[in-house]
């Protein structure tokens, strides 16, 4: 009778790891700023599972045209990224001249309303994968009559890892559990 709630204890064990997963090792993301013109601060205050992050980018306004100006990280895992923006542009000609958004890898989306007030503000959402580079931007393209600011605030959550050794695992503790059971009736 011990050796059975000792298999079953184990077998519960097995369900609870199969069941679960794992928050995958540590969340570093180091946010780098490009000047394009521009300028801006982070500041990482979170740890891993989560980190949480806020920053300022200031966009270009030397005569330049389509200049970009980013804040840009490289994934070391699979993440979630979510928080909030704020955006105002001092531009004469409105906010189409100073668009704001994210990117991951080369693919870019524009958070910042064209035809919006001078003034926004919203959410954003997105996965990144291990290895992608992500970030936000400003593009100036104009360069004149005023410099956008955005400010970003957010965190990334690291995925969770589902743990394949669970099940097998999981497997070997009810095989044990039938063939204790089976010795049972023989006996």
């Amino acid at each position: 009778m011990t050796s059975i709630l000792g298999l079953a204890k184990a077998a519960a064990l097995a369900v609870a790891f199969a069941a679960g997963g794992s928050a995958a090792g540590a969340a570093t993301i180091d946010f780098e700023f490009s000047n394009g013109g521009g300028t801006g601060g982070y500041v990482d205050s979170g740890a891993s599972p989560v980190v949480d992050f806020s920053f300022a980018i200031v966009g270009n306004n030397d005569g330049s045209s389509d200049v970009y100006t980013t804040m840009t990280a490289t994934a070391t895992g699979d993440f979630a990224v979510s928080g909030n923006w704020t955006y105002l542009t001092a531009d004469v000609d409105g906010p189409s001249y100073d668009t704001f958004g994210y990117f991951v890898g080369d693919d870019y989306f524009q958070l910042s309303d064209d035809d919006g007030n001078v003034t926004q503000l919203g959410t954003y959402d997105f996965d990144v994968a291990a290895g992608d580079s992500f970030g936000f931007y400003l593009l100036s393209t104009d360069g004149d009559y005023g410099a956008a600011l955005a400010t970003v605030s957010g965190s990334v959550t690291v995925a969770p890892v589902p743990l394949p050794a669970g099940g097998l695992l999981l497997v070997g503790a009810l095989g044990g559990l039938a063939l204790l059971r089976r010795r049972g009736r023989a006996a």
